[in-house]
């Protein structure tokens, strides 16, 4: 993807997210990857358990990887901070690590660690009291983000699909849902 396809994702999905949680802290936001990995693992630990069997697995997968996505951009977005912003692209990162085999298990704790550090930014802006959490993240967002965006990219080749396709398939979903009209369920009620 390129910078500009990048910066307009960001726009569509931070333009949601301000109308459907105006107020929504990045704090919180930032739980939100947290969530959609929490299932991506359920999903994948089961079915290599064998257990639980799932005729929606794929799709499943595809929306969980989507999902995280989305919530990275929103945290992006309300950080004011982008893929257009920084010096890395997504293609470019990806030139210098290619899409690889590498086993799923390893890459999913690889999402996790990454995932983590930036729960870690939160923390230690919470810890020292005196730091803005948005400057903190601008100083780390891009490696990290990148990163996180490359681990989903690698999981979904896991699985007969590329990061562009997940997150497009999901967007198709989630941003047609308003909260604000229907808090049930976003969409009818």
């Amino acid at each position: 993807m390129t910078k500009q396809q990048l910066k307009e994702i960001q726009e569509k999905i931070g333009k949601w997210q301000a109308y459907n949680f105006p107020n929504s802290k990045i704090e919180e936001i930032a739980l939100g990857p947290i969530e959609e990995l929490g299932e991506l693992c359920h999903l994948i630990l089961k079915n290599k358990q064998g257990i639980r069997e799932n005729p929606n697995y794929e799709r499943e997968v595809r929306d969980a990887i989507g999902d995280t996505a989305i919530y990275c951009f929103s945290i992006m977005d309300l950080a004011n901070f982008g893929f257009h912003t920084s010096n890395i692209s997504m293609e470019e990162y990806e030139n210098v690590f290619p899409v690889n085999d590498l086993p799923l298990v390893f890459l999913i704790h690889k999402l996790i660690s990454d995932v983590g550090k930036l729960s870690n930014i939160f923390n230690t802006c919470f810890d020292l009291k005196s730091l803005n959490v948005i400057d903190v993240l601008k100083r780390n967002f891009s490696v990290l983000m990148n990163s996180i965006f490359l681990n989903l990219n690698n999981i979904a080749f896991h699985f007969n699909t590329t990061f562009e396709e997940c997150l497009f398939e999901t967007m198709e979903v989630v941003l047609k849902r308003d909260w604000i009209k229907f808090p049930k369920n976003g969409v009818t009620e």
